[in-house]
């Protein structure tokens, strides 16, 4: 609403769109004195004057939002910074991380080769202990046969020298006159 004198009465929400501020903005101006107001029926009417705010209210605005600009930006460097530092700390754990993991795969693989190598080992190992107790066994085997030979050629030799002398004797027995004379050995 204008009126004769180029005062152009609006409401709050109304002020602060067509000043392209938020509501409190325009409360927090009302506040300091920069506007006009206007209490009509409970409704709070502000005068903008045409748009138009006075050139030290500008100033004032527009300190305070470099300020808030100079602070958000110091804020910002400063998450900036922290967020850097967290970040290199991370990447740092990870390197360390997976570094240990690298170190851990090597280990593991190692002992896997090692492993394999006593396992080869011990397999060969009992195998040619196996090779031996079976060439041993055949060893034992012959050598008793052999042993069983000999015995039974030593056998064979004595009844057959019992059976000589058995014949011999029996022989000389009957050879032998009845003269009680002991007979000559030859």
């Amino acid at each position: 609403m204008t009126n004769p004198s180029g005062q152009v009465w609006r409401s709050i929400d109304e002020a602060a769109a067509a000043l392209g501020v938020c509501e409190r903005t325009v409360r927090r101006r009302v506040e300091r004195g920069e506007f006009t107001v206007q209490r009509v029926g409970g409704r709070v009417l502000v005068d903008i004057g045409g748009g138009a705010v006075p050139s030290v209210a500008l100033a004032s605005e527009a300190r305070a939002v470099a300020e808030d600009a100079r602070r958000s930006q110091a804020t910002a460097l400063v998450a900036f910074e922290q967020a850097s530092r967290a970040f290199a700390d991370v990447e740092r754990r990870h390197v360390a991380d997976l570094t240990a993991a690298r170190r851990s795969r090597s280990v593991a693989w190692i002992a896997a080769g090692v492993a394999a190598l006593v396992a080869f080992a011990a397999a060969w190992t009992a195998g040619q202990m196996s090779d031996t107790v079976d060439n041993l066994t055949v060893q034992m085997a012959r050598a008793e046969e052999r042993e069983q030979r000999a015995w039974t050629a030593v056998t064979d030799s004595l009844r057959a020298a019992e059976a000589r002398q058995g014949v011999a004797a029996v022989a000389a027995a009957c050879e032998e006159p009845s003269d009680p004379k002991p007979a000559e050995r030859p």
